[in-house]
C-alpha cells in the first residue's frame, strides 16, 4: 500500500513537472492566450485579461486564467488569478490576489487553494482530486511591467 502511494505520488510530481510551454496563440480582443502542453497527453490554455474599466493611472486589475483539457479537448478544471496591480514606470506591485476556481468534469473535487501576492505577480495554486491517489495542482499567475502590462 504505501508502495502505491509513493508511486502516485512521484507519477502526479512528474506530470507537473513535465508542462512546459509550447506556443503562444495571439490576441483576441485583449485576451492573451498561451498552450502549454504537458507529458501526459493533457495541455493547458492560459489567458490573460486585463479589466479596462478597471484601470486607472498607475493601477491596473486583470485576471488569469489557466485551463486543464484532456486529449480529447475537453475542458477538465480550471484556476483564476485576478490581480490588482500598482506601477510607476520604473517599478510594479501587486496590492491584491483573489482566486477562484470551476470543475469541469464532475470526476474530480477541490482539495485546497490559495491566492498570494510575490512582487509584481499575483499567484494563485489550486490542487484538485480524483480518485484515492490521483492530484493535480494547477498555478495561474499574473505579472504586472514597470509600465502597466499585464502577461
Amino acid at each position: 500500500m504505501k508502495k502505491r502511494l509513493i508511486s502516485g505520488m512521484l507519477s502526479v510530481l512528474m506530470v507537473v513537472l513535465a508542462c512546459v510551454p509550447a506556443a503562444f496563440a495571439g490576441e483576441d480582443r485583449g485576451v492573451q492566450r498561451e498552450i502549454i502542453y504537458c507529458a501526459d497527453s493533457f495541455y493547458l490554455v492560459r489567458e490573460v485579461e486585463v479589466e479596462t474599466q478597471a484601470r486607472a493611472a498607475g493601477q491596473v486589475t486583470g485576471n488569469a486564467t489557466q485551463t486543464l483539457y484532456n486529449s480529447s479537448d475537453t475542458a477538465l478544471l480550471s484556476v483564476t488569478v485576478r490581480g490588482t496591480f500598482t506601477y510607476d514606470g520604473k517599478t510594479a506591485e501587486a496590492d491584491s490576489a483573489t482566486y477562484s476556481y470551476h470543475i469541469y468534469d464532475t470526476a474530480w473535487r477541490f482539495k485546497s487553494g490559495s491566492a498570494r501576492c510575490d512582487g509584481n505577480q499575483a499567484i494563485a495554486e489550486v490542487t484538485f482530486g480524483r480518485g484515492l491517489f490521483v492530484s493535480r495542482t494547477i498555478e495561474a499567475v499574473l505579472t504586472c511591467s514597470p509600465d502597466g502590462k499585464l502577461s
